[in-house]
Order: structure tokens, then C-alpha cells, then sequence
């Protein structure tokens, strides 16, 4: 899996949970369910902090007029790096004014709003996160730990398909989930399988020494029934993503960057050592 594709699934996740209400809740499930959780938090908020547009802003800053004293190049074939010793600035200080603090105002929760919240308060928060493996685009391997126990399923949906789900809801259950997909190829001999029974969607393969909790087969019994409901808007969102993906594939090989010539412009620092040596004489 993509490292851009997990920052952007865990950013998607974090301001979807604060919107509802349900951030502390995910933390407290995800700090049970992971032995050292609590150390990573700070990773954690580094990587899913979503960005709002005033973080992406920028607020054109005037280019610095310097006078170029030596000036030295470095060819290296396709391009070149020069070396610019330069006058040092003169910077004003900037005066930044203290911002206007709004006026806040909360208004009484609405009949819908405190009917969502009494509505995630009985639902049961879990957290999962799987290493799947698709093969030959039909037989899906599901591996998570749990409880202190590793879960194998299979499955018999690409999983490609929810590549993109990060949190979804049952009645009684709201899940967070982040599933590591990743193209398997053909099916190993060694893993071929024979039909998934009675038209059900996944199948246990192994097991943790204590037994399968209820939660780990709920969980496959709730993903496969979501796929069931929302498969078409699923398989097109995958191949829409897909489809830009080849196309910006595509598009970098038809136009390869193109070295560019660096400009380092520098001045020299001077040490105030000397100036408190005669001052301490």
C-alpha cells in the first residue's frame, strides 16, 4: 500500500471521527486493541492530522534584492549549481497584530443531533487492521491480530474493491478499519481452496490457540454484508481511481522531469567572540 494513500486514509478517518463526535472514543478502542497504542499517538496525529486550507494558504513573500559579491559554478553535465555569495539583508521586523478573538455561541443540540449521539454511545467501537492479499483477483487472505491472537479469513470479494473504506456502521457496531491491500498474483498451490460453502462470503482458515472470538467472525459477517449493499458505487470508485492512476502513470513517463539549475545564495555570519573579548579586558 501506498504511504500517500495511508496518510490520506488515516487524514480522512481523523476528521471524519472528530466531525462525529467519535475521536476519544476510537482512541480509548485503539489504545486496547494495540499492546503499546498509547506510544503511538504522537505518530499517529502526525500522520493523520487532516490539512485545512489555511494550512495550504501561502501569502506570496517579496523576493529579497541582493547584491552578488563571487559567484562560483559547479557543472555537473546536465545542469549546474551556483554558488552566490551575496551582501547580507537588512530585515525590518514585522509587526504582526494580535487577532480578533471571535464571539462563540453554542446553540441546544437539535432532536437528529442528540438522536446520532445517543445512537454512537451504544454502539460498540472496534478497530481493525488487516494485511489482505488478493489473488488472481477472486481469493482475498485476510490476516489480523487480535486479543493476542493472528485471525486468517478468506474471501471470495476483491478486496481491491474496498481498498478505499476506512470506517463503517452496523447497528450495533462502528468499525475503523485499515486494510494494507496488495496484488498477490496468481494463487500458490500451496493456498488453493475449494468452494466457500452455502454462498457465504468468507471462510475461516486459522485460528488463534484460544479460539475465534464472536468479534472476529462478526467483523467478516458485517465487511461482506457493507460490500453486499454498496457494491456497485464500490467496484466504480475503484475503477475510476484506477483509471487515474494509469493516466498519471502514463503522463509522468510522456513527460520525465527535467534537471533544473540550483542557485545557492549564502552570506557569512559574523561571530560576536571577538567583540566580547575586548569587552571583558
Amino acid at each position: 500500500m501506498e504511504w500517500s494513500y495511508l496518510r490520506e486514509t488515516i487524514g480522512r478517518f481523523v476528521e471524519y471521527s472528530y466531525r462525529n463526535g467519535r475521536l476519544n472514543r476510537w482512541f480509548a478502542t485503539f489504545g486496547k486493541t494495540v499492546k503499546y497504542g498509547v506510544w503511538l499517538w504522537p505518530l499517529f496525529f502526525t500522520l493523520a492530522a487532516p490539512v485545512s486550507a489555511a494550512d495550504n494558504a501561502t501569502t506570496p513573500t517579496p523576493a529579497l534584492s541582493l547584491r552578488v559579491i563571487d559567484s562560483q559554478q559547479v557543472d555537473y553535465g546536465t545542469y549546474s549549481i551556483f554558488y552566490n555569495r551575496v551582501e547580507p539583508p537588512i530585515l525590518k521586523p514585522k509587526t504582526i497584530a494580535p487577532p480578533a478573538l471571535p464571539s462563540l455561541t453554542i446553540a441546544a443540540p437539535t432532536a437528529a443531533e442528540l438522536e446520532a449521539i445517543r445512537k454512537t454511545e451504544a454502539q460498540t467501537q472496534a478497530v481493525i487492521m488487516a494485511d489482505v492479499t488478493v489473488y488472481d483477483g477472486n481469493t482475498t487472505i485476510l490476516r489480523w491480530w487480535q486479543d493476542g491472537g493472528e485471525y486468517v479469513y478468506r474471501s471470495n470479494i476483491n478486496f481491491f474493491y474496498l481498498r478505499s473504506l476506512y470506517s463503517f456502521e452496523t447497528e450495533k457496531t462502528s468499525y475503523f478499519v485499515m486494510l494494507a491491500v496488495s496484488d498477490g498474483g496468481p494463487l500458490p498451490a500451496s493456498l488453493s481452496f475449494g468452494q466457500i460453502d452455502n454462498g457465504s462470503r468468507f471462510a475461516l482458515i486459522s485460528q488463534p490457540k484460544t479460539g475465534v472470538k464472536p468479534e472476529a467472525a462478526q467483523f467478516m459477517r458485517d465487511i461482506c454484508a457493507y460490500y453486499e449493499t454498496h457494491q456497485t458505487e464500490l467496484i466504480a470508485a475503484y475503477q475510476q481511481s484506477e483509471t487515474a492512476r494509469i493516466a498519471k502513470e502514463q503522463w509522468d513517463r510522456d513527460h520525465p522531469p527535467q534537471p533544473q539549475n540550483v542557485i545557492i545564495q549564502y552570506f557569512p555570519i559574523r561571530s560576536n567572540f571577538d567583540a566580547l573579548k575586548g569587552a571583558a579586558k
